[in-house]
């Protein structure tokens, strides 16, 4: 899994690449659900176990030409090149569920499950990576709005424009 440069550099060369050959793709921001609740009642290394069973089920759940990296704290990003954003939506909802009913484990044995939040937003023509990571990051604010444990879209002005 990649760490935040990485998977900020992976996003420029697609976005390059998309620019170029007019490819859809599509990038969502996963967010662990109470993850601060996570560390407090079951300990750091629990929330480090955690962190790495998410990556693990991220990992095995996507294509190999997925792009998929760490962006923060308890946030990761997945970039699905050459898939709109109908398609995606499946892709995401898919590994909420498959999060949502994995059983973590701490130190002691205690088993707890977690959930996550995800924006996600399709790529619009001659947008740059900023652009797109601040509408997928509101995309998750409205996911945690409405309750977490859930895959938010947010639309592009050109397919707003068309509804």
């Amino acid at each position: 899994m990649y760490n935040r440069r990485a998977i900020l550099g992976k996003l420029h060369e697609l976005i390059g690449l998309a620019n170029r050959y007019k490819e859809d793709f599509s990038l969502s921001i996963m967010d662990i659900d109470h993850f601060k609740k996570v560390n407090d009642c079951y300990g750091h290394l629990a929330g480090d176990g955690v962190l790495e069973k998410i990556a693990a089920l991220i990992n095995r759940n996507v294509r190999d030409t997925d792009i998929v990296g760490r962006y923060g704290g308890e946030e990761f990003i997945i970039i699905l090149p050459k898939t709109n954003l109908s398609l995606s939506w499946g892709v995401a909802d898919r590994l909420r569920t498959k999060i949502e009913k994995t059983e973590m484990k701490d130190s002691a044995g205690n088993v707890f499950t977690i959930t996550v939040s995800q924006g996600l937003v399709g790529w619009e023509r001659d947008e740059d990576a900023p652009s797109l990571i601040a509408r997928a990051d509101e995309a998750l604010y409205k996911a945690k709005e409405k309750g977490k444990n859930r895959v938010q879209i947010l639309l592009g002005p050109s397919l707003r424009d068309k509804i």
